[in-house]
C-alpha cells in the first residue's frame, strides 16, 4: 500500500512539471535558460522516497531601445552618408533581430540605396541578475547561461528608474553549476554564472540586486546612398525610418520616428551645374552678339548681359547677382531688365544684391531646372 501511494505521488509531480513547462510569463524577471530544479521528499513508516522536477525558463522577447548619432545630413545626389544607430536589448536572454526600412519618403529625389554593416540581422545578448552582487563589477546570472554574452560585449544595467549609470565591457565569463538533487533527495542550490566587467563609461557597479535586467548595447552603421534628384521639389530630401524586430516574437518591434527623435532626414543637393557669364555689346549694334572683350569709344552706350543657366535637374534657390557700375562709365537710369522685363532696382548691387529668377519661376531667387535668368543693364562711356 505504501508503494502505491508513492507511485501516485510521483505521477502527480510529473503532471505538474509538464504543465509548468508550457506557462509563458508576460514580464520576465528571471533570465532565459535558467534551470529551476527542486526536489520533494516523502517519508513513511518503513521507508522514504524523493522526486524532482526541472523547468527551463523561456526567452521572453522585448522591443529594443534605439538611438542614433545624428538625424540630419546634407549630401550630393549619388553620394554616401553614414549614420550610427545604437541598439540596446531589453529581453531576458539573447535574441536575434531583423533590421528593415519601415517608412521611406522621397521628396523630389529617387529611392536611395540603404545597407546595414554586417547585414540586416543583429544579435543582442541579455539576461537577468539572479542573485545580489557581492563583488564590484561581477554580475550573477543563472547558472550555465554565461553564453548569453560574448567576451568584449558592451552591456548596460538599469538602475530601476529608467536610467542607466554606465556601460561595461564583458572581460570574462564563468559557467557556475545548476541546482541538482543529491542521493538523499536534498536539493543542492545552483552556483550562478559570473560575468566579470570592465567599466567603459560611468562608475564601477556595486550592490546590484537580483532581478535587474542586463542588456547588450551594440552600434550598427547604416549607409545611405542618396538617389538622383528628379526636379519634383524645391528641397529634395529623403526621410527614413527603420524597424528592428525580434526573430522570436514579431510583436517585439521597435520603430524609429520623428517623435522618437531618431528619424533621419537627408537633404539631397545636386553637384554644381550653374553656368554664369557676363558679356557686353554696343547698345546701338544691329545684331545681338555679346562678347567678353570689345573696343568702344567715349560716348558709346554699352549693354551688359549677365546670364545664370541652371543645367541640372533640380531647382536652384536663393540666387542673387552682385555687380557695380564699371569704371569710366555712367549708369543709364532704369535700364535694368530681368528676362527682358523692366526691373525696379538700380546699381550698385554691391550694396543691395539683386535676386534673380528664371522666366517660369514664381519666387525670387529660384532658377528652375534647365532654365536661365538673364539680367541686362546699360551704361555710357565717359
Amino acid at each position: 500500500m505504501g508503494l502505491l501511494k508513492v507511485n501516485k505521488w510521483l505521477k502527480l509531480c510529473a503532471i505538474i512539471a509538464v504543465g509548468i513547462l508550457f506557462v509563458d510569463t508576460a514580464y520576465a524577471s528571471t533570465g532565459a535558460q535558467a534551470t529551476i530544479h527542486s526536489s520533494a521528499k516523502l517519508t513513511y513508516n518503513g521507508g522514504s522516497a524523493y522526486a524532482s522536477a526541472t523547468v527551463k525558463v523561456k526567452l521572453v522577447a522585448a522591443a529594443i531601445d534605439i538611438s542614433v548619432n545624428s538625424t540630419t545630413a546634407t549630401v550630393e545626389a549619388g553620394q554616401n552618408v553614414q549614420f550610427t544607430y545604437t541598439f540596446a536589448a531589453n529581453a531576458n536572454g539573447k535574441d536575434t533581430y531583423t533590421l528593415a526600412t519601415e517608412n521611406l519618403q522621397n521628396d523630389g529625389v529617387d529611392t536611395p540605396t540603404i545597407s546595414f554593416a554586417g547585414g540586416n540581422s543583429v544579435e543582442l545578448g541579455a539576461s537577468i541578475m539572479s542573485a545580489p552582487m557581492d563583488s564590484n563589477n561581477v554580475l550573477k546570472i543563472p547558472a550555465a547561461t554565461q553564453d548569453m554574452f560574448d567576451d568584449n560585449d558592451i552591456i548596460r544595467l538599469s538602475d530601476g528608474n529608467g536610467t542607466y549609470p554606465g556601460t561595461y565591457r564583458v572581460i570574462s565569463r564563468t559557467a557556475g553549476t545548476i541546482a541538482t538533487t543529491d542521493g538523499n533527495g536534498n536539493t543542492i542550490p545552483e552556483s550562478p554564472a559570473l560575468i566579470t566587467l570592465q567599466t567603459v563609461t560611468g562608475s564601477d557597479l556595486t550592490n546590484v540586486p537580483a532581478g535587474v535586467q542586463i542588456g547588450e548595447v551594440k552600434d550598427v552603421v547604416v549607409t545611405v546612398t542618396t538617389g538622383t534628384v528628379n526636379g519634383g521639389a524645391a528641397n529634395p530630401a529623403h526621410t527614413i525610418n527603420f524597424s528592428v524586430t525580434s526573430d522570436t516574437d514579431a510583436n517585439a518591434k521597435s520603430t524609429t520616428s520623428d517623435g522618437g527623435n531618431n528619424e533621419i532626414v537627408i537633404s539631397v543637393t545636386v553637384p554644381s551645374t550653374l553656368v554664369f557669364s557676363k558679356e557686353v555689346k554696343l547698345s546701338s549694334a544691329a545684331d545681338s552678339t555679346y562678347v567678353t572683350f570689345m573696343e568702344a569709344s567715349p560716348g558709346d552706350a554699352l549693354t551688359y548681359r549677365i546670364t545664370v543657366s541652371n543645367n541640372s535637374a533640380a531647382i536652384v534657390t536663393g540666387a542673387k547677382v552682385m555687380d557695380v557700375i564699371p569704371n569710366f562709365t555712367i549708369y543709364i537710369a532704369d535700364s535694368i531688365e530681368l528676362n527682358d522685363a523692366a526691373y525696379s532696382g538700380d546699381l550698385p548691387w554691391s550694396v543691395n544684391t539683386m535676386p534673380v529668377k528664371s522666366t517660369n519661376a514664381v519666387n525670387d531667387g529660384d532658377i528652375l531646372a534647365n532654365e536661365t535668368a538673364v539680367v541686362t543693364y546699360q551704361v555710357t562711356i565717359n
